[in-house]
């Protein structure tokens, strides 16, 4: 594992497209039932904001060293306001985050009661955005493309991108020879034609082609969607990387201790684009992106992985014994 590679991320520069949202942690203990109807009642001592789907995407990239220009929606509400002050904290270049008044901003709530997750409230408008809404995210993507050094799609089924948008958005990457990773949701999964990698897990996977082997889905994924390559997450099982030359690379986990697998991915995509345009191979950058991925599944809640961690993981993985 080449640690110079890694000191080229502050260098790179990477546009993410995609769903933004809020994530909302709210903990409790729990110490009698409802009166009303048969739940517990917990009663809320602490809450954690953080954001979420592209902009988690855009967390983990800015914390590794790279310069981030952030594409998506937001509503105009208190939750996009806290997006937008979570963002700018972290000096994320959000000018292509465009307010649409007729949706709300995507906030996903969990509730934790004495430690145990009892529900997930979500608050969201999945309807795709209208047309002025996604020609003023083409214009900002056609101003910021030629200056970047990769493209992150990060797809969470919340309207942003269409099918439309998305062929707007990779003709566009492809015409200045910039790297593509998409991580999509199955709605859009046949849209993603023409992009570099594609990051799905193993669910996805099946409901895209059915439950045939690993094998065959990735092989078919590379010819159907005509990728350079096809990296499936597969839980505990690890990582499968199907590349275009033919080559099956199968990545076992790391061992860790897992508290949260909430984001996982979104660091996953963020590691492997940082590390293919700083000059890692296909398999390193997936073996970097398997490494991080252990990281922020340790934290609890939607997490980032930062630049002394990753090294730190190396080393101990690679040049401690």
């Amino acid at each position: 594992m080449k640690l110079n590679i890694i000191s080229k991320f502050k260098r790179k520069k990477i546009l993410v497209i995609g769903d933004v949202m809020l994530d909302r942690f709210l903990y409790g203990k729990i110490y009698r039932k409802s009166p009303e109807v048969d739940v517990p009642v917990v009663d809320i001592y602490k809450e954690i904001i953080t954001v979420g789907g592209a902009a988690n995407v855009a967390m983990n990239t800015s914390s590794l060293g790279a310069s981030v220009f952030l594409t998506g929606a937001i509503g105009e509400d208190n939750d996009g306001e806290k997006i937008i002050s979570i963002l700018k904290s972290k000096g994320i270049d959000i000018r292509g985050l465009i307010i649409d008044k007729s949706r709300p901003t995507t906030v996903k709530t969990r509730i934790i009661g004495n430690k145990k997750n009892i529900v997930r409230v979500d608050k969201e408008s999945r309807k795709l955005i209208d047309r002025d809404i996604t020609r003023k995210l083409l214009k900002y993507i056609k101003n910021v493309v030629p200056q970047i050094d990769a493209v992150v799609i990060s797809d969470y089924d919340k309207g942003v991108l269409s099918q439309k948008f998305l062929k707007e958005i990779i003709k566009l990457s492809k015409r200045f020879n910039k790297i593509v990773i998409a991580n999509p949701k199955i709605k859009n999964f046949f849209n993603y034609t023409g992009v570099t990698v594609i990051c799905i897990n193993k669910s996805s996977a099946y409901s895209a082609f059915g439950k045939k082997s690993m094998s065959r889905i990735g092989k078919n994924t590379i010819k159907r969607m005509k990728c350079d390559a096809v990296l499936i997450t597969q839980d505990k099982k690890g990582m499968a990387l199907f590349e275009k030359n033919g080559h099956i690379t199968n990545i076992s986990p790391v061992k860790c201790k897992v508290l949260d697998v909430v984001g996982a991915g979104d660091t996953v995509v963020s590691v492997l684009a940082l590390a293919l345009v700083s000059g890692a191979s296909m398999i390193d950058a997936v073996n970097l992106s398997n490494i991080a991925a252990s990281i922020v599944v340790s934290k609890p809640r939607t997490a980032i992985v930062k630049t002394n961690e990753l090294i730190g993981s190396i080393n101990n993985l690679f040049y401690s014994r």
